[in-house]
């Protein structure tokens, strides 16, 4: 269950991400050199989407495997 949320939270910063940058520079793109597309290299984004995948991968799961190692009936006693 957590890998889905994992999945859902990485899309959904992806698209919001690529979506916002897109936002700034496509419009930046013809005032700089005439072109809409970006002047950087063409392995910058999928390096960042796998980064930032990655980082979800290891951010969602690694805290919740911690907060469910207590047992139930100690963590509900816990002050």
């Amino acid at each position: 269950m957590m890998s889905v949320e994992a999945l859902l939270t990485a899309l959904v910063g992806i698209v919001l991400g690529t979506g916002v940058a897109g936002g700034a520079l496509i419009p930046l793109g013809p005032a700089l050199d005439g072109s809409v597309l970006t002047g950087g290299p063409a392995w910058l984004h999928p390096a960042i989407v796998g980064t930032s995948a990655a980082l979800t991968f290891v951010a969602v799961p690694l805290p919740t495997s911690v907060a469910l190692r207590a047992k139930p009936v100690e963590a509900a006693v816990a002050p």
